[in-house]
């Protein structure tokens, strides 16, 4: 698996151009599960969001951490312990402001790896259950007009 950071190009296709993925896409979030799940890609939000219920915060040996429940792609519920970052005011598109907690969890988009930061806040609403945004995405064509690009993208030899 290909690691870029900070600033990637996106993943690469015959002659270096890079490929725009699509609106929707598998992704890999192993602090929650294994398998992948569909995220929508959305360059209209700065923040990345992950779904997430019954949060509560623990501090041990001067860390505070954050556990939270959220669904795996299997449809079972996990309960997560992560560090927290921070909380953060964000606003949504309905114009609602929440302050959410922060997390960095890892984020894996077909080839490519990264670490990312991510708010914690209840989906279950919401067709997907994250949304990756412009900071999540930095580097990162995204073409509204399709989704599951990667799932149809050829293995490309380093």
């Amino acid at each position: 698996m290909a690691t870029i950071s900070p600033h990637p190009t996106g993943h690469r296709a015959t002659g270096g151009v890079p490929l725009p993925l699509g609106w929707i896409e598998a992704v890999r979030v192993p602090e929650v599960s294994a398998q992948p799940f569909a995220a929508k890609l959305d360059t209209g939000a700065r923040t990345a969001a992950l779904h997430a219920v019954n949060i509560d915060y623990r501090s041990e040996g001067g860390v505070d951490y954050v556990e939270f429940e959220s669904v795996s792609p299997t449809s079972e519920e996990q309960r997560i312990c992560l560090p927290l970052i921070e909380h953060r005011l964000v606003r949504s598109s309905n114009g609602h402001s929440e302050l959410r907690p922060v997390v960095e969890i890892g984020l894996e988009l077909g080839p490519l790896s990264r670490r990312i930061e991510c708010t914690l806040t209840d989906r279950s609403r919401l067709r997907y259950p994250m949304i990756l945004g412009r900071t999540a995405l930095a580097g990162i064509r995204v073409d509204p007009t399709n989704e599951h690009v990667l799932a149809q993208a050829p293995v490309l030899a380093s």
